[in-house]
């Protein structure tokens, strides 16, 4: 080979390592570029879930404030009805005598 030779092969090696270098630059970024997207999605998901959490932990408080005044209704209710009970009891003990 003469010099002209060896620099034209020298220099068709580094043209050919360029292009691979660069070919594996582009799919490194593309998959970077994926990547991103992918936690930007996940991101998404995780800040929805957060938001379905905090309505859901409002809706257990407004269920529980309920379920206290109901069981109170039921509690007054009841005693309601004790006294129902013992006036119908004493109506009958004077009706009775």
């Amino acid at each position: 080979m003469t010099g002209k030779q060896t620099t034209w092969t020298i220099f068709f090696i580094a043209v050919v390592t360029g292009l691979i270098l660069l070919s594996t630059v582009i799919k490194v970024d593309d998959q970077l570029e994926r990547s991103r997207l992918a936690v930007v999605d996940m991101q998404k998901q995780i800040d929805k879930l957060k938001a379905e959490d905090e309505e859901l932990k409002h809706l257990i408080v407004k269920l529980t404030n309920a379920n206290l005044a109901l069981n109170k209704d039921l509690d007054i209710t009841q005693e309601l009805q004790r006294k129902q009970a013992q006036i119908i009891l004493d109506l009958k003990k004077g009706k009775r005598k």
